[in-house]
């Protein structure tokens, strides 16, 4: 084996194992952003369910508001209606509540579920290095065999070629 073969191995292992470095940074660096992007759409979510839920206990307690005028001005007590009206706005409220924090959790699984794992999609600078090298080799000794062809094919006079030296 002459010498081509391994100048080409050489370099394509080099090659091979800073591509394979370089593959790895860009994926952790887009599983990071990815990340990054997640937890923001997380945060999102709980403020708009943080929203909902001071919404729903505004409009509780305009509702109660309601009912306690209507009680004054009709001159009832705070009893019978009033209160069944009362529990019924507070049951409301607290299912309306469940209902917004079910689908918060649901939104934060599956927002979860979508995080990436840094470490995935990497790939082996080493077996990248030394499967670039052997492919470096075998090119070169394939390089080297037909040169040998070649010049078989040549006059013996011909003058020496590159991988010959």
């Amino acid at each position: 084996m002459g010498a081509v073969p391994l100048v080409l191995g050489a370099v394509s292992a080099i090659a091979s194992f800073d591509g394979a470095r370089q593959q790895n940074k860009a994926a952790q660096r887009q599983a990071k952003y990815q990340n990054q992007a997640i937890a923001v759409q997380a945060q999102q979510v709980q403020e708009q369910a943080d929203q909902q839920i001071t919404e729903q206990q505004r409009q509780a307690a305009r509702i109660q508001g309601r009912l306690r005028v209507a009680a004054g001005e009709s001159g009832l007590g705070a009893g019978g209606t009033f209160n069944a009206l009362t529990q019924q706005t507070n049951l409301n409220l607290a299912e309306n509540t469940g209902n917004i924090l079910g689908n918060l959790e649901n939104n934060l699984a599956l927002l979860s579920s979508k995080q990436v794992d840094p470490g995935a999609n990497q790939v082996d600078p080493f077996m990248a290095g030394l499967t670039g090298g052997l492919d470096g080799v075998s090119t070169g000794m394939n390089l080297e065999t037909d040169g040998r062809k070649l010049n078989l094919q040549r006059s013996p006079n011909a003058k020496k070629e590159w991988w010959q030296l």
